[in-house]
């Protein structure tokens, strides 16, 4: 039961693995000269993580958020149509490879993974990633990672509960 997990931004958070054991993490730097070489480069990527991967279970990523909120806090046309055409991009991808994949609301998994869905000293990056590092040993280098690791342990709970009892330090395995 292989998950993968992705944080989509130009800097583009993974975690791979099986439920219950030890993810890896890395991140891919988007090339290219403009958004649409970029977009190439994570189409490339992409097929060729999910050849060589071959996740089992499902791909996962961060649910964008919505159009008109993005829009309110600033964000540029051109990031809303460069987050949403990787989004496509990885859906057609996975329907190509004929794997489920499915947006998780990253508050949702903060609260399960993490215990708080909402940062009120308002750096939420840096928090995400201390924490991952801190309880899960994750070896997270940037947030993206971070959050795509936070993204699978939740899909990970989902698909399967006793993992997310493990993960409990009152149970879980000493090494």
């Amino acid at each position: 039961m292989i998950l993968a997990a992705f944080d989509l931004a130009t800097v583009t958070g993974v975690c791979v693995g099986a439920v219950g054991e030890r993810p890896r993490l890395f991140s891919w730097r988007l090339e290219g000269s403009d958004r649409p070489h970029r977009l190439l480069d994570f189409s490339y990527r992409l097929c060729e993580f999910l050849d060589r991967e071959r996740p089992t279970r499902r791909v996962v990523y961060e649910a964008p958020m919505n159009v008109a909120i993005m829009a309110r806090i600033g964000a540029r046309d051109g990031t809303i149509t460069m987050l949403r055409s990787l989004v496509g991009i990885l859906e057609m991808s996975c329907a190509e490879f004929g794997l489920p994949v499915e947006a998780l609301e990253v508050k949702d998994a903060r609260q399960s993974v993490l215990g708080w869905r909402v940062n009120p000293s308002g750096n939420t990056k840096k928090r995400v990633l201390r924490e991952a590092n801190l309880l899960f040993k994750a070896g997270a280098t940037n947030d993206n990672e971070a959050d795509a690791m936070v993204l699978w342990m939740y899909a990970c709970y989902l698909q399967n509960p006793q993992f997310a009892i493990e993960q409990i330090p009152l149970f879980k395995k000493v090494s």
